[in-house]
């Protein structure tokens, strides 16, 4: 059918290459930078994990206009959260163990029976609204087949129009499955029920948290966030969850603190022998990987390659006849071309 000869109803956008490239868009509408954007986010985690806790945190954070986990600026906004697993009792002991403020833009439903109709009219009446908790989907959503794909995305559809409608995030809370021998690698598949939740989502979170653990991997992704694994901290006394810190980034750190107490209690080494300590203390990293990041570490001057030996950053500068005669023990160096 010709885009011209629409019928009445029926909807199509239509761009040609140059009309995207030189039109300006919106900046993304941030909720909690890098995290929440408007529109539809995903939140799933194992059951008694966490993730109300962690929601509540955020939605404190949002209605205050502090920091959510501690770190990360946010603006001021209301807040809608349908606690809909949770009592009025229950979530007053949560607010007081998070050292919550008595605030009136930080709203609570538990029981909702109105569906979706009712919650965009509801909002559209309460313009201050700018973040909405659904806990949990499962409660609000009462799908009815919670593995058939057609009826989980026409509900979450409906869902993802209110908030795109609105110009508002909706977060839904969800669970993930149990894990399996034959589960996926791929964490997306974790959430349970059908693959249409994650699909309709703008972003999807994904808390992974071992029992009595302090410590929980955020994995997160989406059309408009780069994928990235935060770690989070939880401990009541220090107001809930906290954010320690970008996965990768502290992993890099501790190998790097690593690298520099090994090189300073056994002196300078080559790359392949550093790589077979780091191997023997169950780093996963191939050879090549590592030699990039002692490559780094010389760059930045946190160590100093000479000859293919790496060594604290002040090994080499010290007078020849401190540092000794590297160049006389070929076993503890390796050419530079090779490291």
């Amino acid at each position: 059918m010709n885009i011209d000869d629409k019928q009445e109803g029926e909807k199509s956008i239509y761009w040609t290459a140059e009309e995207l490239l030189t039109r300006e868009f919106p900046p993304i509408q941030w909720i909690v930078p890098e995290l929440i954007t408007t529109g539809l986010s995903l939140l799933a985690g194992a059951p008694k994990l966490g993730k109300s806790w962690l929601m509540l945190s955020v939605a404190i954070a949002v209605a205050s206009g502090e920091r959510v986990f501690g770190k990360i600026p946010v603006d001021k906004a209301g807040v809608l959260y349908l606690a809909l697993e949770d009592t009025g009792r229950r979530l007053k002991d949560r607010l007081l163990k998070l050292n919550a403020k008595a605030m009136p833009n930080l709203q609570f439903i538990t029981e909702w029976d109105l569906g979706f109709k009712h919650l965009s009219t509801y909002l559209k009446h309460d313009m201050g609204t700018r973040l909405v908790i659904i806990d949990t989907w499962g409660r609000f959503a009462k799908v009815a087949r919670p593995n058939d794909y057609s009826e989980n995305t026409e509900k979450a559809v409906e869902l993802k129009a209110i908030a795109d409608n609105l110009g508002i995030a909706i977060v839904i809370v969800h669970h993930t499955r149990k894990k399996t021998k034959d589960s996926s690698k791929d964490w997306l598949d974790d959430v349970l029920g059908s693959q249409a939740l994650s699909a309709a989502a703008d972003s999807t979170i994904i808390l992974r948290r071992g029992r009595g653990d302090k410590k929980a991997d955020l994995l997160i992704t989406g059309r408009d966030i780069s994928e990235k694994e935060l770690v989070l901290s939880f401990d009541l006394n220090c107001g809930g969850w906290k954010l320690e810190g970008d996965k990768k980034d502290m992993q890099e750190s501790d190998e790097r603190q690593s690298i520099l107490e090994w090189i300073k209690d056994n002196g300078p080494h080559p790359s392949k022998a550093i790589y077979e300590k780091m191997k023997e203390e169950g780093e996963t990293r191939a050879y090549s990987s590592v030699r990039r990041l002692l490559s780094a570490m010389d760059r930045d001057g946190a160590l100093q390659k000479n000859n293919g030996v790496y060594a604290l950053a002040d090994r080499f500068a010290r007078p020849a006849q401190e540092a000794g005669n590297l160049k006389d023990t070929p076993e503890q160096h390796e050419q530079t071309s090779a490291s």
